[in-house]
């Protein structure tokens, strides 16, 4: 086959995939979003890991929200930054406290094990979707996802009586505080609000909120940063906001029920990055409970994508 055939021959094989009708059903590219999502969550957080000797969790955050500021400056369109001022202002909180909790939690425990207990958020967001927005959870849902927390509760023998174990609830904290942020999230691209108005203001909100904490405690005065540590910032702050926004759009595109357990591949993500990165082993039950999950997941993106 020659140059030009095989040129040929792309063109119409990559023309065929992408005006498949798979790419134009919302589940799917909720799916998209929310993949994209996951992997810059994960690149955050090793990042955390290996650098946390350079920065606090603090100056992280506040580092983070800075420079995700600046990041998304450029691309805005001030047309969309339509304002709930209360609701807008509780979720800039929430995020907040979701991202200290999260931050510390990381930090401290064996990254495939922040992962297990950050998938668990999907069934704080599933009962709150539920309650708050009438979303339906069919049977089937409730059986595949309590077969999704066997593999969380066999992941969950890993942490007994560990020396990380109290870090647990900062972690379960952060999901509970996510959850919500969730439910908030589809709730205002509900009413209309466009992904950029909720993300510029779950940027601006916790940067606030930081900048207040780190000016009225002296103990962050004597920390100064060098041109290392403030460029380790921006990265990460240039990520941070890739998660905000593609998670945003998850939830524009499709429901919350349905973004909520896709969480669960994060794990699936972290295992590989803990021992590349991080040279973390997991045991055999952290395959056997990560197997679970990742087939839960892939059930729930089958039955959205087939009902769309």
């Amino acid at each position: 086959m020659g140059s030009s055939q095989y040129d040929t021959f792309l063109g119409r094989f990559g023309k065929r995939i992408f005006s498949a009708q798979v790419w134009k059903k919302p589940a799917f590219r909720g799916f998209l979003w929310a993949m994209c999502s996951n992997i810059s969550f994960v690149a955050v957080m090793i990042l955390n890991k290996l650098f946390r000797q350079e920065l606090p969790v603090m100056w992280l955050v506040w580092g983070r929200c800075l420079f995700a500021l600046m990041f998304v400056i450029p691309f805005l369109k001030w047309s969309n930054l339509r304002v709930l001022w209360v609701v807008q202002g509780i979720r800039g909180v929430l995020v907040a406290g979701a991202m200290v909790c999260s931050y510390t939690a990381y930090r401290h425990l064996p990254s495939h094990f922040a992962a297990l207990i950050g998938a668990s958020s999907a069934l704080f967001t599933m009962v709150l979707a539920r309650v708050f927005l009438q979303e339906p959870v069919d049977s089937k849902r409730m059986i595949a996802l309590a077969v999704g927390y066997c593999g969380v509760v066999i992941l969950l023998g890993d942490a007994i009586n560990t020396s990380w174990s109290h870090y647990v609830l900062w972690a379960v904290l952060g999901n509970v505080l996510a959850a919500t942020v969730a439910i908030l999230s589809k709730w205002l691209t509900t009413r209309s609000i466009h992904p950029q108005s909720s993300m510029v203001y779950g940027i601006v909100v916790p940067l606030m909120a930081f900048s207040a904490i780190l000016y009225a405690d002296p103990q962050w005065h004597q920390i100064k940063l060098g041109v290392y540590q403030w460029q380790l910032l921006a990265v990460l702050g240039s990520i941070g906001a890739c998660i905000q926004y593609t998670l945003l759009r998850a939830y524009q595109v499709t429901k919350a029920s349905f973004v909520a357990p896709l969480e669960y591949v994060r794990l699936c993500l972290m295992i590989p990055a803990g021992y590349v990165f991080l040279g973390e082993m997991p045991t055999l039950w952290s395959y056997v409970g990560g197997t679970l999950i990742v087939g839960i997941s892939i059930c729930f993106v089958h039955w959205e994508t087939k009902e769309s």
